[in-house]
């Protein structure tokens, strides 16, 4: 059976916003990536993913308001389909809820070439949806109360300033929406305005007429005729001609101005295109303003215009965002990547009246399709065509007041917490990376490395920022540490302090072994991080090869040799803590060790002729010796052991090697539960009780490299229609538990290596890139927290694995490979 999975969601950004969605007063940065919505805090070292969901439909806009009374922001999704819904958060219980959904579907509508998008007042008064040309939805955030009295019908379009009050409802319903005919099809961009609350709700929109030329136009919404009006009280009540043709792009300039003080400050919009950016103005002061439309009336004009203009580095504008704490500065990114400041230069008497606008290269990044301003000088940048990218605004010393950041430098994060601390800079920064490998134009399979592991060759981005992708799938190691020994085949790792972590690891090659000591935070003498091989440890043999290295609870660490085995136990000798004395132990009868286990206090061993004995570790205060327990005669030769408690029991599987079956035996009396037979005409290798999550599996791997799982019952019992067997490599294989990121995994060792772990009702194996893997060991150490000691051809390595199940792309730029 086959079946299609995707490998990678999807990389590309085009939504990105800020709000305070699960907790009131703390944002986080929530990005639309084609159909899934990525919720990440933000964090002193950058971003850390916090949940992703999923979406049916392509994600075309993403908008955020607070309602009345609510501690936390809802947020409106509008999807391709065309469908609307709105989410907030879903507190303990879970992580999101839909308060409301509607389908924008009309029958009769065109859907709009240009521009499909939301937007919400600053008041948050109403949602507006703009999907079908010539048309917009209107969603009511709450009502209108009129004042008492009558309105005659001509004054019906005159509104004054304060005429309704306007109550915000708790929750949104989105079937209170209705249609509202826009006068204009050719949009090109159409915003809510961010005048003051006394003012309707207005739109501004870019229009393009008959004759090629762009045009802005301003309606004001009357939420209970439901209806457009033109607003005598705007100075574009009709219409402003804009001279540059690539016009795309409206800037609401959020108003400082109270309610008392509105008609003395000058509020206005900033038109951007290909060549200019243009201020508008829509309120003057109330003095400037009279003798201004006089002389507009002079010149027979039926409306004025106030208009102030920069040029522009010719470019496309595709995204914007406005710098925190400063309503005059805003962040531009072009299709290319380049970032320029534009900074409105106002008055600095009350009417803050413009003056101009000023325009600053910032330099070079990924061309942006969305900026959001994170924390002071902060910024992340959504790419479709390269990589996202956290980047920081250039800063003097003085203004840096915000997040520890993490800049790559290997100087750790940056300190930005408090003012003077941190770094300074003239250019802009990119402190990280966020891969994107789309679009992707084209792309070829080929077998690099001539081992059978395949890599994907893409033609990714474009607009100068092209490049090639060479994607392998797996993990990738970070080597925290390495050393150069020869022939080893074998590592264990083990503790010298029983509640401690591992700090000794034993290397074994076909005629010696050898103990490496790593000192850790509690050594006094050693230097940090310093490593010691041993000449002795306990009554540890240094001149023949081991077996196994087995740590029991009770701190006993048990040396497996083919004549037996050699202990020692935890204590303190002349006030030092480490293991004290040692001893040994052999079969009565001379068998040789071939294969042994150990579960908390419990060690197994398997002889020759298929004898298992069971041996518990006690107290070294009160006895130096491990005690026997049961012993039985399996009457078959052993291939494998793996002891590990299952639902709460302790469970010894056994592995045969004539008749290719596991018998699965109970502690401490060795009772057989059930002999599960293996379906295959290959020696079984290795035998392993693992779990995930909340379900138990037996691991069994094969002499030439297949994999067969079983899942296990309430009693411990295999389940025999939940077999499942697939082949990983053509070499033996051997298992190694540990605990990644994600939970529990088993390293699989063979000639291909790969890491099981449990995805969403299947199995996920992992490649790992690495070669000539010989043998794995767990090795959680205070210098290398949670890392795995790795035995190769080329010596030993430690370290510990990136996220699993995970695509690992290098990137070479396009320019100048011709």
């Amino acid at each position: 059976m086959h079946y299609l999975a995707h490998t990678q969601s999807c990389t590309s950004v085009e939504q990105a916003i800020k709000c305070d969605f699960r907790e009131s007063g703390v944002d986080i940065l929530v990005l639309g990536k084609e159909t899934a919505l990525e919720f990440h805090a933000l964090e002193p070292t950058g971003l850390k993913l916090l949940h992703k969901e999923t979406i049916y439909g392509q994600i075309l806009d993403l908008k955020a308001w607070k309602q009345p009374g609510a501690d936390t922001s809802v947020i409106a999704v509008l999807t391709a389909f065309p469908h609307l819904f709105v989410l907030s958060t879903g507190g303990t219980s879970s992580f999101l809820r839909t308060v409301s959904s509607v389908s924008l579907v009309e029958r009769s509508g065109r859907l709009s070439d240009e521009i499909t998008c939301l937007s919400v007042d600053t008041s948050s008064r109403c949602l507006l949806a703009h999907v079908y040309a010539g048309l917009v939805r209107v969603f009511p955030l709450g009502k209108e109360v009129k004042k008492k009295g009558r309105r005659s019908s001509t004054m019906k379009k005159e509104k004054e300033m304060g005429d309704e009050k306007f109550v915000l409802e708790e929750e949104v319903d989105l079937e209170r929406g209705y249609n509202v005919v826009l006068p204009d099809l050719n949009v090109f961009a159409i915003s809510l305005l961010a005048l003051p609350s006394s003012y309707p709700p207005t739109i501004g929109l870019i229009q393009q007429d008959y004759t090629g030329q762009r045009v802005f136009k301003t309606y004001a919404l009357d939420l209970s005729n439901k209806e457009f009006f033109a607003d005598d009280q705007l100075l574009t009540r009709k219409s402003v001609r804009l001279e540059d043709y690539g016009s795309n792009t409206i800037i609401s300039v959020k108003s400082s101005a109270s309610v008392e003080d509105v008609e003395e400050k000058e509020e206005g919009v900033v038109i951007v295109g290909e060549t200019m950016a243009v201020w508008i103005s829509l309120l003057v002061p109330e003095g400037e303003r009279k003798s201004e439309v006089t002389s507009t009336k002079r010149k027979r004009r039926d409306t004025f215009e106030r208009t102030i203009g920069t040029k522009l580095p010719i470019s496309v504008i595709t995204a914007y965002c406005q710098v925190e704490g400063n309503s005059n500065q805003f962040v531009l990114g072009d299709l290319y990547g380049t970032f320029y400041t534009l900074n409105i230069e106002k008055s600095t008497d009350n009417r803050e009246k413009v003056l101009s606008l000023e325009i600053e290269n910032l330099g070079l990044t990924s061309s942006a399709k969305c900026i959001v301003y994170l924390a002071n000088n902060y910024l992340f940048v959504g790419s479709h065509f390269s990589d996202s990218q956290l980047v920081r605004l250039p800063v003097k010393p003085s203004a840096i007041d915000a997040m520890d950041v993490d800049d790559g430098s290997g100087s750790g994060p940056v300190a930005v917490g408090n003012k003077g601390k941190g770094k300074a800079s003239d250019k802009l920064e990119v402190i990280a990376n966020f891969t994107n490998l789309g679009p992707i134009y084209d792309f070829r399979v080929v077998d690099v490395e001539g081992v059978g592991h395949s890599h994907v060759v893409t033609c990714s981005g474009g607009f100068g920022q092209g490049s090639l992708r060479i994607v392998r799938q797996g993990v990738g190691l970070n080597e925290l540490a390495s050393f150069d020994f020869e022939s080893v085949q074998k590592c264990w790792s083990f503790r010298s302090n029983k509640a401690g972590k591992a700090d000794h690891l034993l290397l074994s090659s076909t005629h010696d072994s050898r103990i490496l000591a790593f000192e850790s935070s509690e050594g006094e003498e050693a230097e940090e991080g310093s490593v010691e091989e041993l000449e002795s440890f306990a009554n540890f043999k240094f001149d023949a090869p081991t077996l196994s290295v087995l740590q029991l609870d009770s701190g006993t660490v048990v040396q497996v040799l083919r004549e037996g085995i050699v202990f020692g136990w935890q204590g303190r000798v002349d006030g030092v803590k480490g293991f004290r004395g040692g001893s040994n132990w052999k079969h009565p009868d001379g068998k040789k060790i071939t294969v042994a286990a150990a579960e908390g206090d419990y060690l197994a061993l398997g002889f020759e002729g298929g004898e298992i004995v069971l041996l518990r570790g006690t107290d070294p205060d009160q006895s130096k010796d491990l005690e026997l327990i049961k012993s039985m005669d399996m009457s078959n030769e052993l291939a494998c052991l793996a002891l590990s408690t299952i639902h709460g029991k302790t469970v010894l599987a056994a592995g045969l090697w004539n008749v290719h079956s596991v018998c699965l035996l109970a502690l401490p009396d060795l009772s057989l539960l059930h002999e599960q037979a293996i379906e295959t005409s290959f020696p079984l290798r290795s035998v392993e009780l693992s779990t995930f999550e909340d379900s138990s599996y037996l691991l069994v791997g094969t002499g030439e490299g297949t994999l067969i799982h079983y899942q296990f019952d309430e009693n411990n019992t295999p389940i025999a229609n939940t077999k499942k067997q697939i082949r990983l490599g053509t070499q033996a294989i051997t298992f190694t538990s540990f605990e990644s990121h994600e939970g529990s995994a088993v390293f699989v060792t063979c000639d291909q290596p790969a890491i099981i772990s449990r995805g969403v009702d299947r199995f996920n194996y992992t490649v790992v890139g690495m070669k000539n893997v010989v043998s794995v060991a767990t090795f959680d150490n205070v210098n290398y927290p949670s890392c795995l000691a790795f035995v190769t051809s080329d010596g030993v390595r430690i370290g510990k694995f990136d996220q699993l199940e995970k695509l690992h792309p290098t990137s070479f730029s396009a320019i100048g490979l011709a």
